[in-house]
């Protein structure tokens, strides 16, 4: 790719409109400055961290080469700061230095000092706003003029195992595509490659102890990935292998079909709980996944929420029979058994767990932030789902699901409604 070309294509985004964060006009010269370039090859072997999260550091806490922590936009982390971790009781502590921190993943880039894999999870209310981050990244490595051809894609832009919660992938790869619809195909496929779903049971907590922050990871588990380029996929999988994390790859199924499965296991587990997670005399219950297998109502509810999302996905397509001889009905009984042992499983392992959105409800009740409307995931996860019941005319489906939303919607609005704990 020449120096002109990508002049012309960051000029051709600006006339398009597109919204683009990074100073162009400041930069876009450093690409006829070759001389001036210097060496960003990526840092083999290693991973990083992006944002610092619950589910991030849970992983950090079990892959060692994950020695990169990178934050986005405002944040109280910084240089000098230490990240607090109960590992079994005992607190660990990582120092933040200019070593292993930044809140800029392009300067990083910029400087050499990126992981070749980075470990995605931004909370599904900034995860596009992250992703611009990234996009960003992208764009100055190409206007740097690193990239000259597919085979030096590898060398500057990192992999990234995209682990946040919700259906979303295919919205971040139609948007890739748009803003950088200017370059050469085989450039943006191949970058485009550098993008991995993954989906995983790994779960970490976030807590206050006074004002400080301690991180408690979850039971070790494993991850799931898919999409991407079977080169980027490998190269993961030998990452997690060589840091002895369980990964499974599911080759030859789609994307949605991973995103989906695990769509069902939370709204199966935490549109459940926030539906029921006040008492019948109106207080707020602080649930734990055990709650969800011990109580006899919310497993019932569980179990039912599982079933209507799995004939959803069975009817619409997502999931696709191997064996012609399987009815329908079997076919999705099948499925929502193992949906829910899996569930089961998880709920009896880690049954102190508080999952995610029970916990985003409590505190921001208690900061008197919590506001009357669904909680991200959640949103996210069930508008999809009943724009599918919708197109494929699953009335029944659409039903249970519009139920379970009012639900949980009433819960939120009893909660705002109550006085904020002083």
């Amino acid at each position: 790719m020449s120096n002109y070309f990508l002049i012309y294509f960051i000029m051709n985004k600006y006339k398009c409109g597109e919204k683009v964060t990074l100073n162009i006009w400041n930069s876009a010269f450093k690409c006829t400055i070759v001389a001036l370039k210097h060496d960003i090859f990526l840092r083999k072997n290693r991973m990083g961290i992006m944002p610092i999260g619950a589910l991030s550091i849970a992983f950090s806490s079990y892959l060692q080469g994950v020695d990169t922590f990178i934050e986005s936009g405002k944040t109280h982390y910084g240089i000098g700061k230490k990240l607090k971790i109960d590992s079994d009781g005992e607190i660990r502590e990582i120092i933040l230095t200019e070593e292993n921190y930044t809140n800029n993943i392009t300067t990083l880039a910029l400087h050499g000092k990126i992981p070749e894999v980075i470990l995605f999870s931004p909370p599904n209310h900034r995860l596009m706003l992250v992703v611009d981050e990234v996009f960003d990244m992208i764009y100055n490595i190409l206007e740097s003029g690193y990239i000259n051809s597919v085979s030096d894609i590898n060398k500057y832009i990192p992999r990234f195992v995209m682990l946040s919660n919700g259906i979303y992938y295919d919205e971040v790869i139609m948007k890739f595509r748009k803003i950088f619809e200017s370059l050469e195909e085989d450039i943006v496929e191949e970058i485009k490659g550098n993008f991995i779903r993954a989906t995983t049971l790994q779960s970490g907590v976030r807590m206050k102890s006074g004002d400080e922050i301690v991180f408690k990871p979850g039971t070790k588990a494993s991850i799931i990935i898919a999409g991407g380029s079977k080169v980027s996929r490998d190269r993961v999988i030998t990452l997690f292998k060589k840091f002895d994390y369980p990964v499974f790859e599911m080759e030859g199924v789609e994307v949605r079909r991973i995103e989906f499965d695990k769509a069902t296991m939370s709204l199966s587990a935490n549109g459940v709980q926030l539906s029921l997670i006040l008492t019948d005399e109106g207080k707020i219950r602080s649930l734990t996944l055990g709650d969800l297998v011990s109580n006899k109502k919310m497993q019932e509810l569980s179990k039912k929420i599982i079933y209507t999302m799995v004939s959803i996905g069975v009817k619409s397509g997502i999931y696709k029979k191997l064996d012609r001889s399987i009815q329908q009905e079997q076919f999705i009984d099948t499925i929502s058994k193992e949906t829910w042992k899996k569930l089961e499983v998880k709920c009896k392992i880690d049954n102190t767990h508080i999952i995610s959105s029970i916990a985003s409800v409590n505190e921001r009740y208690e900061l008197g932030m919590l506001e009357n409307k669904l909680p991200p995931l959640e949103d996210n996860i069930i508008n999809y789902v009943l724009n599918l019941a919708k197109e494929n005319n699953l009335v029944e489906e659409k039903s249970v699901i519009e139920d379970l939303r009012n639900s949980i919607m009433q819960s939120i609005k009893k909660i705002t409604q109550m006085e904020t704990i002083q």
